[in-house]
């Protein structure tokens, strides 16, 4: 609709302020995966920028570090609801099912503010 284009004219305005955002939330997720002892971000080839439109860390206490979420008012979610393969009912994929169980996605919309940001950050320090 007309309605649904100017808005998402009005976005893609925005979109080097989104991204910006976006690089500094993901920069300070960084920083707490090294003081973790964890990986952050995967590396972008030397030609490209990231864009993190997700933060996912690795983690073996997936379903505590959700839960400790909900109770905290953070939304930490899995990268998906499920895999595909469940749906099609296949058998195998034991990467997949090893992703799923223990990827965990972090908030970063651009709209988080710092207050928020170091909330999150200071739940998770000791979850990891």
């Amino acid at each position: 609709t007309g309605l649904q284009a100017a808005l998402g004219i009005a976005q893609l305005r925005r979109l080097p302020e989104l991204i910006a955002r976006r690089r500094v939330i993901a920069q300070r997720y960084d920083n707490l995966a090294r003081e973790c002892g964890l990986s952050g971000s995967p590396a972008c080839p030397g030609d490209r920028e990231r864009i993190d439109y997700r933060y996912v860390l690795r983690t073996d206490r997936l379903e505590e570090i959700i839960s400790a979420g909900r109770a905290a008012g953070i939304a930490y979610r899995r990268p998906v609801f499920k895999p595909l393969h469940r749906y099609l009912g296949l058998p195998g994929y034991p990467q997949t099912e090893a992703a799923f169980d223990h990827a965990l996605s972090l908030p970063i919309y651009p709209s988080l503010s710092e207050v928020e940001l170091s909330k999150i950050i200071d739940h998770l320090k000791p979850l990891l």
